[in-house]
Order: structure tokens, then sequence, then C-alpha cells
């Protein structure tokens, strides 16, 4: 008997392949995920300066913490601060500022940007042309020598920060001052300013591609005039280099390095850290944890932060106390910077939060008007 093929089955079969077909061919044209993060950054000064500095403003009701938002979709980027926000957009080749607080916005061009660094390189070069005048010849060779090393290490350890699977890697780009003066004691003046910077590193923020895509194409927006114009800017610095050709070369470097690393900082702590002559850094000495000490009581905190005021502002240092020689010198932190990524999603983002608000009134740009 010859077999009956069932026309329901069959249809069946050719609607869910048809049904993959398409789904496929939609994956292959889904629109770029909208991206959505917030960080927060926190800058400390180190010492009785710093200690003041940071109380103050808390006596001012300010703080030396910022918390950032940026919102990204497609062609167009929203930053938020405390009290303003940028909006960048490509489609439009224009920057807009809104400052929040007094419900004003102003708005910048790509090529008013443009003509605002043709000016800062016709000032840096005049500048320069003027200086040589002054001087009567071209400026002499720096008495400073200055190095770069750039080292960078993945230490392997691990740790879930924000729900991310991060990895430890150390990155420390030192530059060693010469002086080939010879100073009071007949011997050259030599130190080490280092920037070390702890970071945690996760490879699953893969919307961040989005970010870095958005800046290539905002490049591209911008013109080759403008890439000419910040490449004319470098140049006109070309005297400053030429006194320190390592300064060039340590840029490379730490640029360079910087671009191997793979996946995206969830968080990293940044210190400058002034390292003396005869000492050789080690990341240890700047990540190291402080060793607890007896709480002091207010009155003696508050004797102890004048003093150092007073010491700093006078310059006395540590004249009047007895000075042990054989204490060796110790790197000495200047200021920390940490940054963590605090929120990320990838859920769409309503047009409106890239939009003026209506009832903003629009203000002449310092850097330009429209």
């Amino acid at each position: 008997m010859k077999s009956i093929q069932n026309p329901f089955r069959t249809r069946t079969l050719g609607s869910i392949v048809l049904g993959l077909v398409a789904l496929t061919a939609a994956a292959l044209v889904l629109p770029n995920p909208d991206l959505t993060y917030t960080t927060t950054t926190r800058i400390e000064l180190s010492g009785a300066l710093g200690r003041a500095v940071n109380m103050l403003s808390r006596l001012g009701g300010g703080s030396n913490e910022i918390t950032e938002t940026v919102y990204l979709r497609g062609n167009t980027m929203r930053r938020d601060t405390d009290q303003q926000s940028t909006i960048i957009d490509l489609d439009g080749e224009r920057y807009i500022t809104l400052d929040n607080r007094n419900k004003t916005y102003s708005v910048i061009t790509f090529a008013e940007f443009q003509q605002q660094m043709e000016e800062m390189v016709r000032e840096a070069e005049e500048g320069a042309q003027q200086a040589g005048q002054d001087a009567g010849h071209a400026p002499a060779q720096s008495d400073v020598d200055v190095s770069f090393d750039i080292k960078v290490d993945r230490t392997g350890k691990k740790q879930t920060i924000q729900g991310f699977n991060t990895e430890q890697v150390f990155m420390t780009v030192s530059a060693k001052f010469s002086d080939k003066t010879a100073d009071a004691s007949g011997g050259p003046s030599e130190g080490t300013l280092v920037i070390a910077m702890e970071l945690w590193m996760a490879n699953q923020l893969d919307a961040f591609d989005e970010e870095t895509a958005f800046y290539q194409r905002m490049g591209e927006r911008m013109g080759q005039s403008m890439l000419q114009s910040g490449q004319n800017l470098y140049a006109s610095m070309g005297q400053i280099m030429a006194q320190h050709p390592g300064m060039a070369e340590g840029l490379e470097k730490a640029a360079e390095e910087a671009s191997k690393l793979e996946g995206r900082e969830v968080k990293s702590t940044t210190r400058v850290v002034m390292v003396p002559q005869g000492v050789t850094f080690t990341p240890a000495m700047a990540f190291a944890e402080p060793e607890e000490k007896p709480a002091e009581p207010k009155s003696g905190r508050a004797r102890g932060l004048a003093r150092g005021l007073l010491k700093q502002a006078i310059g006395a240092g540590n004249a009047n106390e007895p000075q042990d020689e054989n204490t060796p010198a110790k790197p000495a932190t200047i200021m920390t910077i940490t940054t963590e990524l605090s929120s990320y999603q990838t859920a769409p983002i309503a047009p409106s939060i890239f939009e003026i608000p209506s009832d903003y009134r629009q203000v002449e740009s310092p850097f330009g008007s429209r």
C-alpha cells in the first residue's frame, strides 16, 4: 500500500526550519546593545596637607569622591556627574554640555572644537618662538635626564568584585630623574617618580567593546584635519620633548603595554609615589596594607595636623628634631586615585536620555558659540 505523507507534519517541520533560518538572519542584524555603567572615583592626597584638604572639603559640604554614569546608544553618549552632563552626538557632530544646577546648556560643534585646537597650535608655536627670542638662542638642553621603565606583572591572583571574576595585574611606570649638575655633596641628585597601578581585570564585559567602537567612530567624524591639528600641537611641543628624549619613549611604551591588557578593569588603584635615590621600587611598597596604630585622642590628632601644616608652610621639616642617619629613606605616596565599576547593564536606553530638557536655557559655550 502506498504510504500517505502527513501534510500537517510536513508543514510543521517546514515552519520550524524557516523559523530557525529567520532567527539566524535576525541574529546577524541585531543592533548593538545599549550600555549603561557607573563608576566611582576617589582622589586622596597624602600627608598632613592631604588630611587638611579632606577636612576642609567635608566642612564645606564637598567631597573628594566623583560618581559618573555613562549611557551609550548607537552614535550618542551621555556622561553624568554630580551637577553636569555631557552629550556627544556623532550624527549631529556636536558636544552638548548641561548645567543641571542652573538648568542651562551650551553646544559646540566638532568644527568649532577643531578651530579651538588650531588656535592652541598657533599659540603654542608663538610661545615657543617668543621664548627663543627672549633667550637669544635655541633652548638649551636640560640638566635633568629622564629615563622611563614600564613593567606589567600578572600575579595570577583572582577576586570576585561586583559579581565579576577578576584577575590582578600590576602596572608601573617609573620616571627616573638624574640631575647632571653636582649638588652640595659633589654627587648627582637622583630620584624616581612612580605611577603604580593595581588593576582588577574582567573579561565578561563585552559591551565595553561598543564604547571603544564609539570612540573610533568619533575619531572618524572629527576628520583627518582634526587629527592633523593634534599632530601639529604635538609637534609644537617638540622643543620641550627634545629636552627630555626619554619622555616620549616612556609614554609610547606605557600606551603599548596598556593596549596588551585583555578585558576591562572593574577596580583600579593608582598611586603616585616618590622613590628616593638608592631605593628599588616594588608594588608592595605602594599597596601593602598599612600597619595599625593605636587610636590617638582627637586633641592629639588636631595638634599633629597643626604641626604638620606649620612645618610644610615654613619649610622647617624636622629641623628641631633629632635625625637618625642610619634610618633609610622610604618611598612617599603623594596621591591615590581609586576607581571602581559599581554598576553595568545592557538594557535598552530611552532616547529621551540624550535629549536636551525642554526647560533648559541655552548659553554661549566657553569654547565657542553655535
